[in-house]
């Protein structure tokens, strides 16, 4: 099977992603293996993976990990890597080109690679190992980021693939797309996991970086088509933790039988050291973690609808 897919109409088109994740229970139905896309037109500032918002290729580097092997000194062919006064490890990122030499070498994973171009057929010699477990609890393939639709040609190709072979499909998007680029994978696509932010433009403006009214228009007419919809709804504290907030996004949708649910995600704090490691600011710093007891008033809320 890998080695058909390798060879099978494959040519030399590759995707741009940033990782690939196989038995997950959390991006549709089922078992299923997530591939991310790397690149994003949205800049919400409490965003998870920092490293799925650029489209280009990045480097991490956790200080704390380090052991001062030396062996990232001596590779780096821009020296970009060195000693500070007491001996701690300096990355100068300005010189660096992001060839990857640094990463191969590093003996303790104090250093990463964010994003890759990665070739159909090693993507799809990866979703194929899991075919069982697909039919065993109806999963597949999802399509994550960043924002997949960026690049809709290959979401098409991908998912088209899988289809041939029986494997289920679906995408997670935040819709700020042309309708264009939903009307290219509509086909190959059993379930679109659409997230929503705030239906308040200002509000969305503010925290999200664009206006929402791309993302409502697409998912209106997301609701008179034929794929099944999860609405996803990232619950931020002081933007749209409030039962008012979540109750328009579920009056909105309730009626559309194509609408299988509605997923409220709470906001984490994990993805800070990412920042750190990519040297960038973390802007959700401030916020508290929701508790147990609000997230589960919240989606009592929402399973009215």
């Amino acid at each position: 099977m890998a080695e058909y897919w390798i060879n099978h109409k494959m040519g030399c088109n590759e995707i741009n992603i940033f990782d690939l994740h196989r038995f997950s229970w959390n991006d549709g139905p089922g078992i299923r293996t997530v591939v991310f896309f790397k690149g994003c037109n949205m800049d919400c500032f409490w965003c998870q993976n920092p490293e799925s918002q650029s489209s280009h290729r990045e480097i991490f580097f956790y200080k704390e990990k380090c052991i001062n092997c030396g062996n990232c000194v001596r590779i780096c062919p821009e020296g970009c890597h060195s000693w500070d006064a007491n001996g701690g490890h300096v990355f100068d990122r300005a010189s660096c080109k992001k060839c990857g030499e640094c990463v191969k070498v590093c003996n303790s994973e104090a250093l990463g690679m964010a994003g890759k171009k990665a070739a159909f057929g090693q993507l799809m010699e990866e979703i194929v190992k899991d075919m069982e477990f697909y039919k065993m609890s109806g999963g597949g393939v999802t399509l994550s980021g960043g924002e997949p639709l960026l690049q809709p040609e290959s979401c098409y190709e991908l998912l088209e693939r899988c289809k041939e072979i029986n494997i289920g499909t679906a995408l997670d998007t935040a819709g700020n797309v042309d309708w264009s680029d939903f009307q290219r994978v509509l086909p190959v696509t059993d379930y679109f996991l659409y997230d929503i932010k705030s239906l308040d433009e200002e509000v969305h403006l503010k925290v999200c970086g664009v206006s929402n009214k791309k993302i409502i228009e697409n998912l209106k007419k997301l609701l008179n088509c034929d794929a099944k919809l999860i609405i996803r709804v990232p619950v931020i504290p002081g933007i749209n933790d409030s039962v008012d907030a979540l109750q328009s996004i579920a009056e909105m949708v309730k009626e559309y039988k194509n609408v299988v649910k509605i997923e409220l995600l709470p906001f984490h704090n994990i993805g800070r050291s990412k920042y750190r490691a990519l040297k960038r600011e973390y802007r959700a710093g401030s916020l508290q973690i929701l508790t147990p007891d609000k997230m589960n008033m919240l989606k009592k809320t929402i399973d009215l609808f």
